[in-house]
Formats: C-alpha cells, structure tokens, sequence
C-alpha cells in the first residue's frame, strides 16, 4: 500500500505545496499528534521517518476542509468524533453556504456546497471512511491567514455580532422556539442591522415555521398524545 509525507499527501489531494502554508501546516501535524490522523514510522537510514499511510487519506481530506472553517485542531477532532459537536458544526455551515454571498470577496463556494451540509450533518456518513465534496474553489487556508476560519470571517467579523449572539446561541443549542423569537425581533430591525444577519434570522424564521407546520401535521393525524 502506497504511503506519503504530510507534503506529499497535500499535493496529491488539493494540489498544494505545504511548505508555502505554514500555518495549515502546523495545523495538521497537530491533529497528527492529536491522533486524529494516523502516521506510521519508517526506518530510513537509521532514521524513524512517518508516513501517512493511503488509508488515512479520506481522514486528512476531511479535516483539512474542517481546518478551513474551524482552524481548532482539537474542535476538528471532536466534530470527527462526537456526534452532537459535529451537529452543531453542520449547522454554523450550513449558515456559512446560506450566507454566501458574504464571503464573495474572500473566498468562492463551490456547488457541492450543499451536499457538504448535507453529509456533514449525517451521522451516517463516516468521515473517516467517506470523503466529503469539497465545497470550496480554493481551500480558504491559501486564501486567508490560517489562524481564521470563515465561520469567523463570515458573522463575527461584523460589529453587529453582539446582537444576533442570543440567537445563534439559542438556534445552535437545539431552542428553535426561542431563537426564532430572537429572529423576529432583528428582523423589525432589518434596515438596521447587516444584511448578513437578516439572511441569518430569515432562515432561523423560516426552519421555525416548517418544524411548527411538521408538529402540527403530526398532532392532526396522530393526536397530540403522539
């Protein structure tokens, strides 16, 4: 089975060279000493070499696109393998892909995009085992500095933050009711507030309205018992 260096994957998989990002670099080997990628060693000359091994390329590929919204190796980690941290990581991207059109001067999304929400929320879908569509033109980590993800570049770059804070926190909890209650009021605000929040507090709205239609579908067939 073929093996390579951490350089020697990065270019085969994305078509980069890694000494020229330092950053991402540095980001990577410690998801290797994490333990999140496995490396084995080699005896060359004496000398323990690792190499990453082909299975553990769908692990690399993965946590590299993870790296390029949550530049935390250890948060990278754990969306690998928690299940809630990694529904709560679906859901800020799946905000990043609504609001794309906030990123235009940063960075492009690709139209694989959605089916990148879409797997990412599966728990279904191993990420170990599974490589992701790549949402991205570019990988973000050659485009900006590489201690900054897009979901950061995204929302908390605007000054307006502070007031969709409760929301998102709310909304990221699983407390659809409050935040979209939360919603409702930035939108009253709307003229006010950055058109990348309204986008935000539109689709929180608009997810509220489904699930209470859905409750309400099922509590007309089954009874509210149900």
């Amino acid at each position: 089975m073929r093996s390579y260096t951490l350089a020697e994957a990065m270019r085969h998989l994305f078509g980069i060279k890694l000494a020229d990002y330092p950053k991402l670099k540095d980001q990577l080997n410690s998801l290797v000493r994490n333990k999140l990628i496995h490396m084995d060693a080699e005896l060359v000359s004496h000398r323990d070499r690792r190499r990453l091994p082909e299975r553990e390329l769908t692990t690399l590929f993965n946590a590299t696109l993870l790296l390029a919204i949550f530049p935390d190796p250890g948060r990278v980690k754990l969306i690998f393998n928690d299940v809630g941290a990694r529904q709560k990581a679906a859901r800020l991207v799946e905000l990043i892909v609504i609001n794309r059109q906030s990123l235009l001067e940063l960075v492009h999304l690709s139209v694989s995009a959605a089916t990148f929400v879409k797997a990412l929320a599966s728990p279904d879908v191993d990420l170990r085992q599974n490589r992701l569509d790549n949402p991205f033109e570019a990988l973000p980590q050659t485009l900006l500095d590489g201690d900054v993800g897009l979901l950061d570049c995204n929302v908390a770059r605007s000054a307006s933050l502070t007031k969709a804070d409760p929301m998102l926190r709310c909304y990221l909890n699983g407390e659809l009711d409050i935040a979209a209650e939360h919603a409702a009021r930035m939108l009253l605000a709307s003229e006010m507030i950055p058109h990348e929040l309204v986008y935000l507090a539109q689709h929180i709205e608009a997810e509220y309205r489904a699930a209470k239609e859905f409750s309400a579908t099922v509590d007309l067939l089954f009874g509210k018992a149900f």
